[in-house]
């Protein structure tokens, strides 16, 4: 019949499939890339499990955030800039001397701003790795992330 001689196949498991006389060394080395990428997923999937869900779930975060925003006047998005009526507004609500005091209430040194390492991982691993975002945790110091434990 022509056809090319293809020798008898084994199935192993699953989609591993051993040829008679292929090198076991290599049929052995795949399957444990294959098991170690199985093993990778399993302990990212268990620690994403012990996260807050905000730090796992962007819409979470941004509804935690505008729940923040409208109920307890957290803000402004960038301190970096002027924002004076907000600074103002908070000077005269928490009646102090100047707007420049309400400006040194930042969520960075907010005794509910969690930087922990812990935590820090929890969000990288919310960013992941897979996203184009390279290494999640230069993404966490760029934005100077952390997570608000109070919304």
């Amino acid at each position: 019949m022509g056809g090319e001689y293809l020798p008898p196949t084994f199935i192993l498991k699953e989609d591993i499939v051993a040829v008679p006389g292929a090198d076991i060394v290599l049929i052995q080395i795949f399957i444990i890339k294959e098991l170690m990428i199985k093993l990778t997923t399993l302990i990212r999937e268990n620690e994403a499990a012990k996260c807050p869900i905000a730090t796992q779930d962007i819409n979470v975060n941004l509804q935690n955030r505008q729940k923040g925003i409208d109920e307890y006047g957290y803000g402004p998005l960038n301190p970096n800039e002027p924002n004076e009526s907000f600074w103002a507004d908070k000077q005269e609500k928490w009646k102090l001397d100047s707007p420049e005091d309400a400006k040194k209430s930042l969520c960075g040194n907010c005794a509910a701003f969690d930087v922990t390492s812990k935590t820090l991982d929890c969000i990288a691993i919310g960013i992941g790795d897979d996203q184009g975002t390279g290494d999640p945790h230069d993404v966490i110091e760029a934005g100077e992330l952390g997570y608000g434990r109070l919304s």
